[in-house]
């Protein structure tokens, strides 16, 4: 199956500045522009766009807001702009380039698309390509007018209130502050315990050193537990909807279950703190590549067909005791498969993270 960038290059009307130097901030322009394809607020489409090309949040100084509409208003300039992150080298040197990113222009001879030249001279699809061919496919689609277009005239637009809360939870990496802070303080409270352990024939008194450690777990998670609030007031509906944000929310939970019990059992506040912050840099890490476009829909694949009748099969088996509970064992190990291992370590098409 050809790769999307086939479709040719997209376009749209060039604005009156010469250089993409001069693109304002998006929440100042009229009129207001508005996600479609995706459920996501549109600082945050922005970012996401923006971290799934280039590999970071800002490019040359603009902010992702002024990179989004420089492509949506003049993409003839930025299709030479190198923002477009090919981190394998097999590739490069497939594509005849030399550095790790290239602009739009040099995926492409004239009318051709290099991907499918690849594909045509027999190689088969790599996790490279298809990475490439999504970047590719994004940008085809925001210069067309499928990832966000204006908002329809009469229709309300969203709060100031609610406008300045997500481009503040954009602006303050909560999730990078989170686990470089957490795994810190989690191995400096472990090795302090370890080194009190060794000292525990000394008189006994008030051990400052845990009560900063205590404080400062506190502090994390007050300051996680603001960021999770106001991602929920910007999302509009609780933030379980994808691996980052539940990875997000395991960590929460864990820093409360730490502040729970650190005085029964002192070995929960340095791995409370070291198992939050490894949660919270499996969402860092998936943040770092988002998901922006509409996945494939589980009930669309062709898997269905077997899936009915082999349950419908399934049931009087079950109404013994010892396969039932077997199943139900299964069941949940089917679950822990579906969650970790398809997000983390089979992605693919019917991924959530």
């Amino acid at each position: 199956m050809p790769f999307c960038g086939i479709i040719g290059y997209g376009s749209a009307s060039p604005c009156a500045c010469s250089t993409w130097h001069c693109c304002s901030y998006w929440q100042e322009l009229p009129p207001p522009i508005s996600p479609v394809a995706t459920d996501k607020c549109t600082s945050t489409l922005a970012h996401d766009f923006l971290n799934k090309l280039y590999g970071k949040s800002t490019y040359k100084g603009l902010s992702a807001e002024q990179v989004v509409y420089g492509w949506l208003a003049r993409p003839d300039v930025w299709k030479a702009e190198p923002m477009i992150r090919v981190k394998d080298k097999q590739l490069q040197r497939e594509l005849g380039v030399r550095s790790e990113y290239v602009s739009l222009n040099q995926l492409f001879n004239g009318e051709s698309y290099k991907l499918n030249s690849i594909l045509e001279e027999g190689k088969q699809p790599t996790k490279a390509m298809r990475e490439l061919d999504e970047k590719v496919g994004l940008i085809l689609m925001l210069t067309e007018g499928q990832l966000i277009k204006p908002l329809p005239q009469g229709m309300p637009p969203l709060s100031d209130t609610r406008i300045e809360a997500e481009i503040c939870y954009n602006q303050i990496p909560f999730c990078k502050l989170l686990f470089m802070t957490c795994l810190t303080l989690g191995f400096l409270a472990f090795f302090y315990m370890l080194y009190r352990t060794g000292r525990s024939s000394q008189p006994q008194g008030r051990d400052w050193g845990w009560t900063v450690f205590t404080v400062c777990l506190w502090a994390v998670f007050l300051f996680h537990l603001c960021g999770y609030l106001l991602h929920w007031y910007v999302a509009q509906r609780i933030p379980l909807g994808n691996g980052y944000e539940t990875m997000q929310f395991m960590a929460l939970t864990l820093l409360i279950l730490t502040l729970l019990l650190r005085r029964r059992i002192r070995i929960v506040l340095p791995f409370g703190f070291l198992l939050a912050g490894f949660a919270l840099l499996v969402a860092w890490l998936g943040q770092r590549n988002p998901q922006i476009t509409p996945l494939m829909p589980v009930l669309s694949s062709p898997l269905l067909i077997y899936a009915v009748p082999l349950h419908a099969k399934s049931l009087p088996v079950l109404q013994q005791p010892k396969w039932f509970n077997l199943y139900l064992t299964l069941a949940f190990l089917t679950v822990l498969m579906t969650y970790f291992g398809v997000n983390y370590f089979l992605g693919g098409m019917h991924s959530y993270a």
